[in-house]
Parts: C-alpha cells; sequence; structure tokens
C-alpha cells in the first residue's frame, strides 16, 4: 500500500486538526492564527519535497526552525520576533501531538524538538501607592464620566485583569458574595475568576446604581458593564488612562497595563506566593510572572537580612572572628 493510501494528505491533515479547534470552541481569532502558522509549514515542506507527514523527521523540524529563524518572514521583511517566531513553532509542535492523539503517526518527531524559550520582557516602571491613590483622586465624582472612571481604574488596579478582559466584562461576571470576577481571557477560549477587592466591588455599585442603569433605561439591554454615556462598549480605555495620568503628573510609561504591572509588582512585595500572581493575571506560563520579581529585589533583600538566621551583624562576621 501506498504513504499516499494510508493517510491523508499533510494540508488535508491539517484541515481536520483546525475543525477539531472549531469543535472544542476555539475562537476565531485563535483558529486563523493556527491556519496561516500551519499553512506556512506545509508550504516549505512542500518545495523541499517532503510530500508525506511520516516524511518528517526532528532533524527536518530544526530545519525548518532555522529557516524561519532567519527568513524575512516580519511585515517590514525583518525576521521574525522571538514571540512571533515561537508561536509559530508551538503551532507545529501542537499539531504534529494532535497526529499522535489521532493515530495518524506512531511516534511524534516533535516530542524531542527543543523550542527557543520565551523572552522575558522586564517589567521597568510601576506605580507606587501613593501614585495610585493621586491617579485615582482625579476622577470628578460629581460627573457620570468621573464616576464611571474611577470605577474602571478601581477594577483596573484590584484584579490586574487586561484591557480587552475588562472592556468584555457583564455584570453577570461578578459575584458579590464571593468577591470574584469571571474573566474570559484575551483569545475568548478560556476563563479564568479572579478576585476582587471590597473597594473596587464599591466603585462598580456606585456606578451602576448611578450611571449604568440611567444609560441603558429605555434601551435595548447593553451587554457590557462598563459603557460610554450613549451606550456603547467603553473601549477607549487606555485613552481615559492618559488623560489622569497627565492630570496626576505622572510620567511613567504605560496606560492600561501600568495598573496590571503594578498590582502584580505589590502584591508580590506584600509577600504573595507567586504562583497566585501567576493565577490571577491568567499567565499560562510561571516565566512570564517571573518578569516582576527584579523589581521586588531590593524589598527580597531587605526581608532576607531581617529574617535569615545568619544574617549579619547578629553573628559575628569572619574578620571579628579573625581578630579574637
Amino acid at each position: 500500500m501506498s504513504k499516499t493510501n494510508e493517510i491523508p494528505a499533510p494540508r488535508d491533515l491539517a484541515n481536520q486538526w483546525l475543525k477539531d479547534f472549531e469543535r472544542k470552541g476555539r475562537s476565531p481569532v485563535t483558529i486563523r492564527g493556527k491556519k496561516t502558522q500551519i499553512r506556512l509549514f506545509n508550504t516549505w515542506c512542500e518545495e523541499r519535497n517532503i510530500l508525506f507527514i511520516t516524511d518528517v523527521s526532528k532533524s527536518i523540524l530544526e530545519s525548518y526552525q532555522r529557516y524561519i529563524s532567519s527568513a524575512p518572514l516580519g511585515r517590514s521583511g525583518d525576521p521574525l520576533l522571538p514571540l512571533s517566531l515561537l508561536s509559530r513553532l508551538r503551532a507545529v509542535k501542537l499539531f504534529f501531538k494532535w497526529l499522535c492523539d489521532q493515530r495518524f503517526l506512531v511516534y511524534n518527531p516533535a516530542l524531542e524538538w527543543e523550542l527557543p524559550r520565551e523572552p522575558g520582557l522586564k517589567i521597568k516602571e510601576v506605580l507606587s501607592v501613593q501614585e495610585v491613590e493621586s491617579l485615582l483622586s482625579c476622577c470628578d465624582l460629581k460627573t457620570e464620566v468621573g464616576v464611571r472612571d474611577r470605577a474602571v481604574m478601581e477594577t483596573l488596579y484590584s484584579t490586574g485583569v487586561r484591557k480587552k478582559e475588562l472592556i468584555h466584562l457583564k455584570p453577570e461576571d461578578i459575584n458579590v458574595d464571593e468577591g470574584t470576577l469571571k474573566v474570559v481571557e484575551g483569545k475568548g477560549d478560556r476563563q479564568r475568576l479572579v478576585p476582587i477587592g471590597d473597594r473596587a466591588l464599591a466603585w462598580i455599585r456606585k456606578y451602576q446604581t448611578t450611571v449604568r442603569e440611567r444609560i441603558t433605561f429605555n434601551r435595548a439591554h447593553a451587554p457590557y458593564l462598563f459603557l460610554t454615556l450613549t451606550g456603547n462598549p467603553l473601549t477607549h480605555v487606555s485613552e481615559i488612562i492618559g488623560i489622569y495620568k497627565t492630570k496626576a503628573n505622572i510620567g511613567k510609561k504605560g496606560l492600561s497595563h501600568l495598573f496590571r504591572h503594578t498590582m502584580a509588582t505589590l502584591m508580590l512585595k506584600n509577600g504573595a506566593d507567586i504562583r497566585i500572581i501567576q493565577q490571577i493575571l491568567g499567565h499560562a506560563h510561571l516565566q512570564t510572572t517571573q518578569r516582576y520579581t527584579h523589581l521586588c529585589i531590593d524589598h527580597l533583600k531587605e526581608v532576607h537580612s531581617k529574617t535569615h538566621p545568619a544574617r549579619y551583624p547578629s553573628h559575628t562576621t569572619p574578620l571579628e572572628e579573625e581578630d579574637e
């Protein structure tokens, strides 16, 4: 029996893989991305006369990795950025795992294929507690916009959710009794529960009762929690924060993500376990969360010097022992 009759062609297999994503309820954005990534791999194989999926070996996968690491595939004609490169390689690795799970392959050539590590982008700036309070106090609470904006920023500060996650929050996502938010993650294919503090909940309640109820009165139900005064989804969150940063005379870089970075860093400094921070932020990999630890190193050193049993000057130093 020929290889052609044994298993479908690589492009047909890729289509089945993508349909499996659809059946699992993955978002259209995720599916489009995987389609582009696996199509690039299949085209590369065809150009090199690798026509059967069973012909792909670990060495061929490594050759593909070298190709896309240096080929001018970016929009500007430059090599791909590290995260884009890693995303394309992960898609291929996931595809081969699926082929084995579906018994199209007996052995997975990508099993021992080592991908590059995810680049750790360091967080450069966060707000102090005083700067956060200064920012929040700039809201004019005599206006509906001011009340809404205070609720928005209190939510960002308390939960560390991403801008897109905040925009898609719905009133029913809030569980006041448990003090949690149900967050639909950026790509739409995962959810997580995030704790939210009493202060943020109080401001959300004030916004709902004094602003949102008027906005949605006598009109079709607006599904999202935070709205413009005309009842549309509040999509210009970054612009809003930029305005208040200017009012508070805060020159640090960042907008909505500045609250996310601040929340994570302050919680770490106050003793929160890094894996708890990982769960709250929705990071798939702990390495991503570890970007925050370098901002806490001075604080960690201070804690170490105060709590370690062999700390100085409580014990004699080597020089002191020599003097004795």
